[in-house]
């Protein structure tokens, strides 16, 4: 493998992170089923408490998302996956600009070997562009 193909790897593996599961649960207006088992429950006091508070995020979170209409609902998907490849977008702009480099099975590769920003390279790739190297010349 070489170094542009392990980074050519790592962005297309960035770009299959990017869909949302949250997204996907906004849209459909069911954040998560509740369980109103108590056969379940930890039996940990501080795991339990947990667990409490955790379904009660749940039961919030259900109770928006069945306030809202269709529409209303597409559009905060939109926004959460947004906000997903914004931080992937982010973390790459990091790494780059504090000048990291990755390996990947022992090939080590720099961020960006076509000259372009790893987080150009990502946002390219995640709207179907093609990498430069596959051009046709």
């Amino acid at each position: 493998m070489t170094d542009k193909d392990a980074y050519k790897e790592f962005v297309d593996q960035l770009v299959g992170l990017s869909d949302s599961q949250s997204a996907r649960r906004v849209e459909q207006g069911l954040w998560q089923r509740v369980d109103d088992s108590k056969s379940k429950r930890p039996k940990f006091a501080a795991l339990a408490e947990m667990s409490d508070r955790f379904q009660s995020e749940v039961v919030a979170r259900n109770a928006v998302l069945a306030s809202l209409d269709q529409r209303q609902r597409l559009e905060i998907a939109k926004i959460v996956t947004e906000e997903r490849t914004g931080a992937i977008h982010d973390f790459l702009a990091f790494l780059h600009n504090s000048g990291y480099r990755l390996s990947r099975e022992g090939v080590s590769f720099e961020l960006g070997p076509f000259g372009t920003e790893p987080q150009y390279d990502y946002v390219a790739r995640l709207n179907g562009d093609k990498w430069p190297d596959s051009f046709k010349r």
